[in-house]
């Protein structure tokens, strides 16, 4: 039996971060950072922030042309798209200590416009 060499070490280590074993720089790293040196995937990730914030900016859009911001369980929602836009927009600054507040307001938010939308919902099945 032979030992692996040191670059096969380093595949099998890169596999398993990629994989979500356990990364060196903590459980967020890997999304924001620990792939840093592999440029392709990092443009990449950012490319998604990109687009997952232009495809939230769409459907903000689409709620305020439909005036569906009237409502408050449409309006939390609309709160919820503004917050995780600006999530993105951090993120492909690099902002990540401001990430954690935001994404908390977006969620919380997100889950006020659910539970109206629920609640309005039982209203209706009850009458």
């Amino acid at each position: 039996m032979t030992w692996p060499k040191k670059d096969e070490i380093a595949g099998f280590k890169r596999t398993l971060y990629a994989l979500g074993g356990p990364s060196p720089i903590g459980l967020s790293g890997a999304a924001h950072g620990a792939w840093a040196a592999a440029r392709y995937g990092f443009y990449l990730h950012q490319m998604g922030h990109a687009f997952f914030g232009a495809s939230l900016a769409v459907f903000l859009c689409y709620l305020i042309r439909k005036k569906l911001t009237g409502g408050r369980g449409w309006l939390y929602i609309a709160i919820s798209a503004c917050a995780l836009i600006l999530w993105n927009i951090f993120s492909i600054l690099g902002l990540h200590n401001l990430n954690g507040p935001v994404l908390a307001a977006s969620a919380f938010f997100l889950y006020l416009g659910i539970r109206w939308h629920w609640k309005t919902l039982e209203e209706e099945v009850r009458d």
